[in-house]
């Protein structure tokens, strides 16, 4: 990654990710039958296809193919979080469902460069 900018910006985006990641673990039962599957539940998240694009980009077009990945990767994390914020019963998820809507979708603006 030559982008000093794209670089910044994936630096907040893992520790923002990081810190949705621990409040949603401590809803998760600590004890009992399937505790340990729910921990588990995010396994073959990623597009395989998405990454393939990434890893076989020429170097002088990793930072272009990176910020249309990770935008995407970013508008389907706010699509999800915005139909939980519609259904969900939890106000406690609702609230992490705007805040994570909110946040992916300037995350996407600030990639695509848009204001």
């Amino acid at each position: 990654m030559r982008d000093g900018a794209l670089r910044t910006l994936t630096a907040a985006i893992e520790a923002t990710e990081a810190d949705e990641l621990t409040a949603m673990r401590g809803w998760l039962p600590t004890a009992g039958p399937g505790a340990s599957a729910a921990a588990h539940q995010h396994d073959g998240h990623g597009d395989d296809a998405a990454l393939d694009r990434l890893r076989t980009a020429p170097d002088a077009d990793v930072d272009r193919v990176l910020r249309q990945v990770l935008a995407e990767h970013q508008r389907s994390a706010a699509d999800l979080a915005r139909a939980q914020v519609g259904v969900g019963r939890n106000e406690r998820v609702r609230d992490l469902a705007r805040r994570i809507e909110q946040s992916r979708t300037a995350e996407v603006e600030l990639l695509r460069g848009t204001p």
